[in-house]
């Protein structure tokens, strides 16, 4: 799936002076940024070549970065409770503790023993 910069944001970005990096926004959004024009009828080609190319790749799956001490505490959560898990869903399932998303600890079917494991993960990223 792309991000399109289009008119709307290239307008308002320059006119504070401004230039939207298409390479970093890319990177950071890990999928093509793509500019383009309907005014002017430009990057319209290149949204339809990227958006056939997307449906021929492997699924991108997107990765949240937190802080070093909730990085460390998702790392304990997915080796305690997710390492049979496909890799796409473990990140996922790791996060949903530390939302305190009771459906989602239910369905992982959690023992009371690593629910008190991973909760003192939690704290101690909370704190």
């Amino acid at each position: 799936m792309g991000f399109i910069v289009g008119d709307t944001v290239t307008v308002i970005t320059e006119q504070n002076g401004d230039k939207i990096d298409i390479e970093e926004l890319s990177r950071q959004l890990a999928c093509p940024a793509l500019k383009i024009s309907t005014l002017k009828g430009t990057g319209i080609d290149e949204v339809v070549d990227a958006a056939i190319k997307a449906t021929d790749g492997e699924p991108v799956v997107p990765q949240h970065s937190f802080s070093g001490v909730v990085e460390h505490a998702l790392a304990h959560i997915e080796e305690r409770l997710l390492h049979d898990m496909h890799a796409e869903q473990q990140r996922w399932y790791a996060i949903k503790p530390f939302e305190n998303d009771e459906k989602a600890i239910e369905k992982l079917n959690v023992s009371k023993e690593n629910l008190e494991h991973i909760s003192q993960d939690i704290k101690a990223a909370e704190d």
